[in-house]
């Protein structure tokens, strides 16, 4: 008579890790503070303050370098047309998506505490909150009185570093003018 093999026990298949953006603790940037919990001046979502935040200072940088690189290639003998279009790129391909991975970055080391502390502290900064507002208010500007639809991305980019770069123009106005 033949014998039978023993069974070989075979394990089960290891389970898979979640993927990455379920192990994200996005969750504490979403934290909503109700009215009554915190100070007057306290943000509904401190964490969508934080995340613009980041992601408008992302799009300055990036237009910023943009803006440096256009105009060194202009300068070695390309047309100045090209400085919007480096501008373009440096604001919206390299400078905002490093802004969002920098929130998805912070999200990992930061608590809903933290999102809360730091989105109270943006809103209460006025420099910050006036170079933002001027930033965006140069880029809504300046993308509006675009004639070719193809350069308004070109234009939003550039008016975008203008409003950042007239925020030490206006600050010194106002130290020379409105003296307390």
């Amino acid at each position: 008579k033949k014998q039978k093999k023993p069974r070989r026990r075979t394990r089960p298949p290891p389970s898979l890790p979640p993927p990455l953006f379920c192990r994200m603790p996005i969750k504490d940037l979403l934290v909503h503070v109700s009215p009554g919990d915190y100070d007057e001046g306290m943000p509904s979502y401190p964490g969508a303050i934080l995340a613009r935040h980041v992601v408008t200072k992302g799009a300055q940088i990036g237009g910023v370098a943009g803006l440096l690189a256009g105009t060194f290639q202009a300068l070695r003998g390309r047309s100045f047309g090209v400085v919007p279009t480096y501008c373009a790129v440096g604001t919206f391909l390299i400078g905002a998506p490093l802004g969002m991975a920098a929130v998805v970055a912070k999200a990992y080391t930061i608590d809903a505490d933290g999102v809360i502390d730091r989105g109270y502290r943006i809103t209460h900064n006025q420099g910050q909150t006036l170079a933002d507002a001027l930033s965006l208010g140069g880029a809504v500007g300046a993308a509006s009185v675009s004639l070719a639809p193809r350069r308004f991305l070109g234009a939003a980019s550039v008016g975008l570093v203008a409003g950042l770069a007239s925020y030490p123009a206006i600050k010194l106005v106002d130290k020379a003018f409105l003296k307390d």
